[in-house]
């Protein structure tokens, strides 16, 4: 066994990446997550664990320490580094992201998260090919099942490859190069060059080019600036077909209770794995989740020739939308130019060799000037639900929200 508290440094661009496990408070989540790495596969048997856990004078940040300490980690060189003053999740992620510089690619993963068995092989070989790749500006493990601005399903148009791009970052398992935090880094250097004390990042101002709900996270969070980063830089994110990670949302900074809302299915063994490279994918979805327009011309013959938003599930500013065109979920009244059905999944699907002004229309290709107030996405006849949720009744979601409800008033 190796188990050593320090490690030497590692040359920079490495493709043996240090597998770096953020603890602070929660010693039974930590200690999940430790026991998904060690029953993990692994390339090599020299893959170095830093165990860095913020400081709490708590008895659970006792234990934390005291599990970050005895934990036996059996395939490389493990380091514990314990903060000597509370830092922050955002600062934390910051410091660990900085690690990157002494073992050149790095994996991040928070302690409420879990990972597949073959997780270490994806990142490696994921690295590997987006290494020449200026426009990716880092991997994820943990693949999106929700889109977490409207709360609705979000599946990714499946193209033949193992991967897709989506211009958000990862918080729930991601991995840099060297490279590619460098490059974050000295964004991020600017944003805080006013306050070089506390490193408060300047504000996000309201017009940028993200989700206002990103916009409007609390400062303690890495990841809106990251989201900030790569819609400015024109950069995505790689993400797995199939996830790698899960995320158990145990109670902590930014989660106030238990929440399985954000728990995915992970791989348990993974093939000769096929990635796309930006310019040929057809899965390629800005920080909205929706698909570009240029790859959705791609699968619709009806719309060659236009230039549009894409604005499916219907939730971005108007100040967002700057092409001539529209093509939205939103209700409208004048008529469009031309009209698609709510009728296949995933929500591209009803694009690919659609009728012309289908009936029963729910997607609109509108003047951007149309759009008036109209703000909200379609919901008539509940067909929203019944797209996305046609399993469930809402009699039976009215009877297990009041057997909850009931439950909770009894503890």
């Amino acid at each position: 066994m190796k188990n050593e508290q320090t490690t030497t440094s590692m040359s920079i661009g490495n493709m043996i990446p240090a597998v770096i496990a953020i603890g602070f408070n929660r010693p039974k989540s930590l200690k999940r997550l430790l026991h998904s790495l060690a029953a993990a596969h692994y390339v090599s048997e020299n893959v170095p664990l830093v165990i860095s856990v913020d400081f709490s004078d708590s008895a659970a940040g006792f234990q934390t320490r005291k599990l970050a300490a005895e934990f036996e980690w059996r395939h490389g060189p493990k380091r514990v580094i314990l903060q000597e003053k509370n830092l922050g999740l955002r600062k934390h992620v910051i410091a660990c992201g900085d690690l990157s510089e002494v073992y050149g690619n790095v994996i991040l993963l928070e302690d409420d998260l879990s990972v597949s068995r073959d997780f270490y092989r994806f990142i490696t070989e994921s690295l590997s090919f987006v290494e020449n790749e200026p426009s990716v500006g880092g991997i994820s493990l943990y693949s999106h099942a929700t889109n977490f601005l409207t709360r609705l399903p979000f599946t990714p148009l499946y193209d033949g490859f193992d991967n897709f791009y989506l211009q958000i970052a990862s918080s729930w398992g991601q991995a840099w190069s060297y490279s590619q935090w460098k490059q974050f880094r000295a964004w991020y250097n600017d944003l805080i060059a006013h306050d070089t004390v506390n490193e408060s990042p300047k504000p996000i101002p309201a017009n940028s080019p993200i989700p206002s709900h990103v916009i409007e996270w609390p400062n303690s969070s890495w990841l809106k600036y990251f989201i900030w980063y790569l819609a400015e830089s024109n950069r995505y994110f790689l993400y797995p077909r199939i996830s790698q990670s899960t995320n158990h949302s145990d109670t902590g900074t930014h989660a106030s209770r238990d929440s399985a809302m954000w728990q995915v299915p992970i791989s348990i063994a993974l093939n000769t794995l096929k990635f796309s490279t930006l310019s040929e994918s057809l899965s390629v979805y800005d920080s909205f989740f929706e698909v570009l327009p240029d790859r959705l011309r791609k699968i619709a013959p009806l719309l060659e020739g236009y230039d549009f938003d894409v604005d499916l599930y219907g939730s971005k500013r108007d100040d967002i939308l700057t092409r001539p065109l529209v093509l939205t979920s939103r209700s409208i009244e004048q008529q469009p130019i031309l009209a698609f059905a709510l009728a296949k999944k995933p929500l591209e699907a009803n694009f690919a060799n659609a009728e012309k002004n289908a009936r029963d229309a729910f997607f609109s290709l509108i003047i951007r000037s149309q759009l008036g107030s109209i703000r909200k996405m379609n919901l008539n006849s509940f067909c929203i639900f019944e797209y996305f949720y046609g399993a469930l009744s809402l009699r039976k979601i009215a009877k297990n929200l009041l057997r909850y409800f009931w439950q909770k008033r009894k503890v």
